[in-house]
């Protein structure tokens, strides 16, 4: 096998764990065709080369063939609902190289190598990480502060003798309990991408889990209390 090709083998080894990405995921995959490619990228196929061998490394239209019967089994667990509609007969290699485009411009995909076969030059697409972390924190902080903003007014009006800066001094602990929330879940991510990816695991609702559990972290419980006690919130029922 020559140097070139074996880049298709072995630039998985030399990815980043963890790559955390800031766009709205809405925005990434507004296609739901661009979330399988993904998926198919990170599942890669396996070859007999002197081994069994998992390569993730994949041209379009490799990519094509798989994408395509990712949508038809997905239409077929859709097939009770109505109105479902068959985009695999939609998909062209050209609709395929658009969606590649965009996922390259967010920073999930990359062209791993170009292998000159036959007469062609044919381009192998890869992940830059081998485990995505959808996170908004710009967008996470303008909820919170104005959270934070909300209930403020609401307690100066009930309480004119309420201090605004324990109110301000609360959001900074809160907004540094969330990102520091985001760095453990981000190692723990990383501890065990190797499980994760081998067994398909569903990132997304793994890390809404992790999350949900991550809020009886013991010094968000001692901040909540701190809230429950400035404003009285002992007999909310």
């Amino acid at each position: 096998m020559d140097h070139k090709r074996k880049i298709l083998y072995s630039f998985w080894e030399s990815l980043p764990p963890l790559k955390i990405i800031t766009q709205p995921e809405e925005e990434i995959y507004a296609h739901k065709a661009r979330l399988h490619i993904i998926q198919i990228l990170r599942r890669g196929i396996l070859e007999q080369e002197h081994d069994v061998t998992r390569r993730r490394a994949l041209n379009a239209r490799e990519i094509l063939k798989l994408l395509k019967q990712k949508l038809v089994d997905t239409l077929e667990d859709d097939s009770k609902k109505e109105g479902v509609r068959d985009d695999s007969k939609a998909i062209s290699l050209q609709s395929l190289y658009f969606h590649l485009q965009k996922l390259e411009e967010a920073g999930l995909i990359q062209t791993v190598t170009i292998l000159k076969e036959g007469r062609h030059n044919t381009a192998y697409y890869g992940r830059t990480a081998r485990i995505y972390l959808h996170t908004t924190p710009k967008k996470n902080e303008a909820k919170i502060t104005q959270a934070f903003k909300a209930i403020s007014e609401f307690t100066s009006i009930n309480n004119p003798n309420f201090e605004q800066v324990k109110m301000e001094g609360l959001l900074k602990k809160f907004l540094l309990f969330e990102d520091q929330r985001r760095e453990r879940i981000s190692a723990w991510l990383t501890q065990y991408e190797s499980l994760i990816i081998e067994n398909d695991i569903d990132l997304s609702s793994l890390f809404k889990f992790l999350e949900l559990i991550d809020t009886i972290n013991p010094d968000n419980i001692t901040l909540f209390q701190e809230l429950i006690e400035l404003l009285s919130l002992e007999s909310l029922p």
